[in-house]
């Protein structure tokens, strides 16, 4: 009987024992970290190139839904030239010293939010020699004398040209003189030595495109002197009230605004509509009827477009009176009308 009595009291106690550890073992297991979306604004971020120079602050812009203090970065290189923080819920600040080697380095990062993983990279050229060496070539340029131009066609060609150099990198930018920089797109604005600098012009309607790309390495440029000529004006135009241009919206077809606007949404004041045509056009206002363009106070209407699409907007109506206009549409040649849309809009 004290036999059994033992073995009572031994098995309890194991029992006890063992339901003790199972129940601090549950309680004591970290819960798992939540999962969260998260990726970069721009994917070239992933891998980032940049200059020898110490560079002070490199912003990379990233969309989570993690809050901050989910958010935080790992080295995956164990380096200690290059450190990357979480800045806010949308940003990383990347700072680096100078590179003073002639090798490129790499350092390696994971940015975590709870338990997804994002990674990226930043590469740091080595330094450039003293003496820079800076050439380029291509079949599309004019060159004379060592000055290189190029003439557009209208046609978004792209442009590529050869660097060779013996700096680490070299980088290219673009300077408009008549029309905008944004109609002179680059493409591939950085590289090394042997890779093509890539650029194309937008097709200008109205005005003559002019400016200068600049290839620079290290202490040493090269210019590349760019004009383009406006395409013919347009003989045909026509327009489409959704993006894939299936729903036409007729010649002289009214277009009605409301007397005023919700602040936040933006579709009220502006009507956005797509374009099929074969040249250049230009966007008027006129009195309703009229060839007669509209000046000052009475230019409550505003127009404008490009090959893709044209967009009108109005301001809000505090007349008390209905009030029209017409958006008329010219060839950029002679101005003859193309197109034609009567706008009105109510009164408040």
């Amino acid at each position: 009987m004290k036999k059994f009595m033992n073995y009572l009291r031994v098995a309890v106690v194991a029992l006890t024992i063992s339901m003790a550890m199972s129940g601090c073992s549950s309680s004591d297991d970290p819960a798992p970290a939540p999962t969260y979306n998260v990726s970069l604004v721009n994917e070239s971020d992933a891998a980032l190139d940049v200059d020898p120079a110490a560079l002070s602050e490199q912003i990379i812009k990233i969309q989570t839904d993690a809050p901050l203090t989910d958010l935080s970065i790992q080295k995956v290189t164990e380096q200690s030239w290059c450190i990357a923080t979480v800045k806010s819920t949308s940003e990383i600040a990347v700072t680096a010293g100078a590179n003073t080697s002639t090798a490129d380095r790499v350092a390696k990062f994971k940015l975590l939010a709870g338990s997804s993983v994002l990674e990226f990279s930043v590469t740091q050229a080595g330094a450039n020699p003293q003496n820079v060496t800076l050439s380029i070539e291509s079949e599309q340029l004019q060159e004379y004398s060592g000055m290189y131009s190029y003439m557009g066609q209208n046609d978004k060609a792209v442009v590529k040209v050869k660097v060779t150099t013996n700096a680490s990198r070299w980088h290219a930018t673009a300077t408009a003189m008549m029309g905008n920089d944004a109609d002179f797109v680059i493409t591939k604005a950085r590289g090394k030595s042997g890779e093509e600098m890539e650029f194309y012009l937008q097709p200008s309607m109205s005005e003559m495109l002019a400016g200068t790309i600049t290839i620079t390495a290290g202490d040493q440029s090269v210019d590349i002197t760019v004009n383009q000529m406006t395409m013919n004006g347009a003989t045909m135009f026509k327009l489409f009230s959704d993006e894939n241009k299936t729903k036409a919206f007729a010649n002289k077809t009214t277009l009605n605004f409301a007397a005023t606007f919700d602040k936040d949404d933006t579709t009220e004041h502006i009507k956005t509509f797509y374009v099929t045509t074969d040249g250049g056009y230009v966007t008027l206002v006129c009195k309703a009827g009229t060839d007669t363009e509209v000046e000052g106070d009475a230019a409550w209407l505003t127009a404008g477009g490009n090959l893709d699409a044209l967009r009108i907007s109005a301001t809000s109506n505090t007349t008390g009176a209905e009030r029209k206009l017409d958006v008329v549409i010219v060839d950029s040649d002679n101005w003859s009308e193309l197109f034609r849309i009567p706008v009105v809009q109510a009164a408040k």
